[in-house]
């Protein structure tokens, strides 16, 4: 589910296929670094007049294009995110080779649209999420989203496309980043310095997550690709085309947009979508995990004040842990009920149940229902953490269980009604 504020919630679908929303662009003139004009193009939900009110407040992706290359090869993947409730820069470089320099006009680009936010005169005024930012981008422009949020508290998660290396500025910087880091790369050629993505990958800290595009060549991350990469490079392939979106945009789509239940396109999970990918020989696949962590760095970047497990930032019933185990957002007050109580049905015998979400694979957690007759002495049920689960014990039974990577389940008391006075059933969850 997405949390409040963050617009509608459809059902996660293949994150390389459109989403629900209009997408509008406009090519506006950017202040960048050393006094110059960064010409970008905004890609955002909704029409010239109006940003969808379906889309809510919008998280933001900047997108870096590649060495002597333009925004021009990243028109489809803007749309494509727009689609999809983003908003996303595509600038120009005025940097020519000066990945740094480039890096910081990122940033400006955050400035900018940080600042549209609180312009009451915007067409962006108060439909931004700054504290939801993205940074991919291809080859140099992968490195320089790379640069960027090593120096930008403001980008919680990066997800560049082939990113390629330029005198260990990129290793430098992977090791200072808290941010998730997925990179996605090609095979190795002399257009991306003979597989570099991979040591880049190497460098980076957990939360990380590397997938090579079997036989993707350095032009598939442009979209539309230039007849000058395509010369030197390779013919982009749409196939392998839609599998860079897949895992850029799944990314984000599960960390920025905080919604779990896009999971089996992002990580290794049983039965998933990625999984598939990796049986066919579409993928290779490495993780180092950390999602817990990986929760508080996108949601609270450097306010540890605000991170831990017990605080309570929105001020809703749900401390920290709560807020991650549930899938919602801990900054935005949440008048949801995430866990409810019902009557179910076993055999023409009715129970007291309990319905509640829970992380498929959140193995940094774990959930345990708890059953009592005086709400003094309490006796422990099902457990679950990650694919240690234990779903039928004196106590308690699991009931049912729906979704993936977000699942909703029920678990009912196994002492049917009205065999006892009273029946209660709480639910707690616990970092080990």
């Amino acid at each position: 589910m997405f949390s409040a504020g963050l617009g509608l919630a459809p059902a996660a679908t293949d994150p390389s296929l459109d989403g629900p929303f209009t997408s509008t662009r406009l090519t506006l003139g950017i202040p960048g670094t050393q006094g110059a004009t960064l010409t970008t193009d905004v890609y955002f939900p909704g029409t010239t007049n109006a940003l969808s009110a379906a889309a809510g407040r919008c998280p933001v992706i900047l997108i870096g294009h590649g060495f002597s290359q333009s925004k021009d090869q990243h028109v489809n993947q803007g749309r494509h995110l727009a689609t999809r409730g983003y908003i996303v820069l595509i600038p120009n470089s005025n940097a020519a080779s000066d990945h740094s320099r480039f890096a910081d006009d990122l940033r400006k680009c955050i400035d900018w649209i940080e600042a549209r936010d609180s312009d009451t005169n915007s067409l962006f005024f108060g439909r931004v999420r700054a504290d939801r930012v993205g940074a991919t981008g291809h080859s140099a422009g992968g490195l320089s989203a790379i640069l960027a949020a090593s120096r930008d508290s403001r980008i919680r998660a990066v997800s560049p496309m082939d990113p390629v290396d330029n005198s260990g500025l990129g290793v430098a910087a992977l090791a200072t980043i808290a941010a998730p880091v997925a990179i996605t790369y090609s095979e190795p050629s002399s257009c991306n310095a003979n597989g570099s993505a991979l040591t880049l990958f190497n460098a980076a800290l957990a939360p990380k997550r590397g997938i090579r595009i079997v036989g993707a060549n350095h032009t598939d991350p442009q979209d539309p690709p230039s007849a000058l990469s395509a010369l030197f490079c390779g013919r982009a392939n749409s196939a392998r085309q839609s599998l860079y979106r897949r895992y850029m945009t799944g990314w984000f789509e599960y960390h920025l947009r905080g919604d779990a239940s896009y999971r089996p396109w992002v990580f290794n999970q049983a039965g998933g979508p990625l999984a598939a990918d990796l049986a066919a020989n579409k993928i290779t696949y490495a993780e180092a995990p950390a999602p817990l962590a990986a929760w508080r760095c996108v949601n609270f970047g450097t306010n540890a004040t605000s991170a831990g497990n017990d605080a309570n930032p929105d001020g809703d019933r749900y401390p920290n842990l709560e807020e991650y185990a549930f899938n919602t957002d801990p900054l935005i007050a949440n008048a949801t009920p995430n866990v409810s109580a019902s009557l179910v049905v076993t055999n023409g015998a009715q129970f007291l149940g309990m319905t509640f979400p829970l992380l498929t694979t959140a193995s940094d957690i774990t959930y345990r229902v708890e059953a009592s007759a005086d709400l003094q002495t309490w006796s422990s049920g099902c457990t679950y953490s990650g694919t240690n689960r234990v779903t039928a014990t004196a106590q308690t039974a699991e009931f049912s269980r729906v979704g993936a990577g977000l699942e909703t389940l029920v678990v009912r008391d196994n002492v049917p009604i009205p065999s006892a006075p009273q029946r209660f059933l709480r639910l707690r969850v616990t970092q080990p």
